[in-house]
């Protein structure tokens, strides 16, 4: 429909409603997509959250059950400070290829609620969301509406855009920017 009237076609009231409405119809359902995509982010940082923190339970519980069948041994602190090796083949072959090695206190706090782990999945969905709203639905917004896609905006993702800068390029730190957020208005610098 966009560019007939430019070529002098007169356009009946008719055709714009069905323009009006298809257009509607086509960014409702856009809208709706994006909508599904960020519930299902959202999901993943729920799920992964409560999985590291469960770990972290059953590793402690692990824990304390081999030190019960050593005859306990050692105290829980002193397991936390043995280390946690990761690597690809059996632990008890020497030369396991070792990938990364923590303390066994680090390996659990990690996993625990508010611990790094947490941290690093919900920067990871606020990157993916703020990158599927950029690099795929600001543009199909405006090829639907016919517009530069500079001109597509959402108070939201302007305001997760900022929150994103202060994590990519200034180590998880709220930037000045952030104080122009008009939702989200609990980061200051």
């Amino acid at each position: 429909m966009p560019g007939r009237a430019d070529e002098g076609e007169e356009v009946s009231s008719g055709e714009r409603l069905d323009f009006v409405m298809s257009t509607q119809e086509q960014l409702l359902s856009l809208i709706n997509e994006l909508n599904s995509r960020i519930d299902s982010m959202f999901g993943l940082f729920y799920d992964a959250r409560l999985a590291m923190n469960s770990y972290a339970d059953r590793f402690e519980e692990s824990q304390i059950l081999m030190n019960s069948q050593l005859g306990d041994e050692f105290t829980l602190e002193e397991l936390d400070t043995l280390r946690f090796l990761f690597g690809d083949g059996s632990p008890d072959d020497p030369n396991v290829f070792v990938t990364h090695v923590v303390t066994q206190d680090e390996f659990k706090s990690r996993n625990r609620f508010g611990g790094q782990n947490q941290h690093a999945v919900s920067q990871a969905v606020i990157n993916f969301v703020y990158s599927i709203w950029n690099d795929e639905y600001r543009p199909k917004i405006a090829r639907i509406l016919s517009i530069n896609v500079k001109l597509v905006e959402s108070d939201i993702f302007v305001d997760i855009r900022l929150i994103r800068n202060s994590i990519i390029h200034h180590s998880n730190i709220a930037l000045a920017g952030v104080e122009r957020c008009r939702i989200i208005k609990f980061f200051k610098e």
